[in-house]
């Protein structure tokens, strides 16, 4: 991958009180169904953290660049993921 550098994404939910563990469910549900589409566009793979509170969920997601990131974030499939995770 000469000339391109590895896209890391770092994003923080933050459930209502007492949801933590039913989006955390929904997450790592939705990794896995998504998996082979994600894969096709350069997705790499993410790792999912619980807070030790339970307040909150962090997910980082690693890209093979910037434009597969770009694709991924434009798919339908995405899309469709953020309709299902709305508040």
């Amino acid at each position: 991958m000469t000339g391109q550098s590895i896209e890391t994404l770092i994003n923080t939910f933050t459930p209502k009180s007492g949801n933590a563990d039913a989006l955390l469910k929904v997450q790592l549900d939705e990794i896995a169904k998504l998996r082979g589409k994600a894969t096709k566009t350069g997705w790499l793979g993410n790792e999912v953290y619980r807070a030790a509170d339970g307040s909150r969920l962090v997910i980082v997601t690693w890209f093979q660049s910037k434009e597969a990131k770009e694709e991924w974030a434009a798919s339908a499939e995405f899309a469709a993921h953020l309709a299902r995770i709305a508040p």
